[in-house]
């Protein structure tokens, strides 16, 4: 199914129903479901190629659209919803966010690059004091 690229105004439509749906105006599922597609197929490239060039992590376009799913209901903060509203591109903000926040979540994880160097010139250091 060949769906059509959803604008700056339909983007923004659907934030501000998604913060207003505690008062009752539910976001209907086929709706959310279109949003992830548009984030994937929009979004989720460029989401990829940027994580890929900061932290050196591949990530998958369907995860990052239900990640931004899930922070437009759980990790939105007033300052951010309030940016997507009014941002001349908030495709380009709503990308910009979900990299730095996949950049971050990757980096605090375990096991991520910098941390296993951090562990083995630490081991580099404890064998030369032994010999």
């Amino acid at each position: 199914m060949d769906e059509q690229l959803w604008d700056a105004a339909r983007l923004r439509e659907l934030v501000r129903r998604v913060d207003t749906s505690w008062r009752g105006e539910d976001v209907p599922d086929d709706e959310r479901a279109a949003f992830r597609r548009q984030v994937r197929d929009r979004v989720g490239p460029v989401v990829q190629a940027r994580v890929l060039e900061s932290v050196g992590a591949v990530v998958d376009t369907d995860g990052v659209a239900a990640l931004a799913d899930a922070l437009l209901d759980d990790g939105c903060s007033e300052d951010e919803h309030r940016w997507l509203l009014v941002s001349p591109d908030p495709w380009a903000y709503l990308a910009d966010w979900l990299v730095a926040v996949v950049g971050r979540s990757y980096r605090r994880a375990d096991g991520t690059p910098r941390a296993r160097a951090k562990e083995l010139k630490r081991l580099e250091k404890a064998l030369r004091s032994e010999a």
